[in-house]
């Protein structure tokens, strides 16, 4: 009696193709790509060729016979059961699934790119999901109060300066930043190094 395979192994029988020479197959001799999804073309002696670069090429490049624009509608129902790529797969991810799963997979994937949360204060980034809570910290659109007590807006923070302008009236300029103060302290130190040093001749 021959042994029995090994548990998880994959039995390859006569009349069965493997998953890896299947998409082999579908692979499109253009972009070498298995296509995500219909129409599927082939030229007149059926070497197939991928629906997104159909339109680029007018020969096959297997046997070069000119396309006709017959379909390849036998391959285009069997490509539902082939695992495709997910879409960005050239950020990084490898998933691979049948298409009626990766739809639900690319909607969540964390190399595709959303809208900044911060969309409706202003910013206008697209950010890859993974990197969403960095750009967060530093995104110049995060919502904040406005400090006037009487006053209940929330605003974008690039945009808190102008409603204070404009809205109670509160002059910029008479807002000392960051810089402004530094120099007001570098000048009082100079000045006092001065006065010091003529007391002392």
């Amino acid at each position: 009696m021959p042994p029995s395979p090994p548990a998880g192994a994959a039995l390859a029988l006569p009349d069965s193709i493997l998953l890896s020479d299947l998409k082999e197959y579908f692979e499109c001799p253009v972009c070498y790509c298995v296509p995500r999804r219909p129409p599927i073309f082939q030229c007149e002696k059926g070497h197939m060729i991928c629906g997104t670069c159909r339109p680029r090429v007018l020969n096959c490049p297997q046997c070069r016979a000119v396309y006709k624009g017959h379909r390849l509608y036998f391959a285009e129902r069997l490509l539902e059961k082939v695992p495709v790529a997910c879409k960005y797969s050239e950020e990084g991810c490898q998933v691979e699934l049948v298409w009626s799963r990766l739809q639900k997979h690319e909607e969540e994937c964390t190399f595709g790119e959303v809208e900044c949360t911060n969309t409706e204060w202003g910013c206008q980034e697209n950010i890859v999901r993974r990197k969403m809570e960095d750009h967060l910290v530093g995104c110049q659109f995060k919502a904040v109060d406005c400090p006037v007590a009487e006053c209940s807006t929330r605003i974008g923070q690039k945009f808190l300066m102008r409603h204070l302008a404009k809205k109670h009236k509160v002059k910029q300029e008479g807002l000392l930043d960051l810089a402004s103060l530094n120099k007001i302290l570098l000048f009082i130190l100079v000045a006092s190094v001065a006065i010091n040093t003529m007391l002392l001749m």
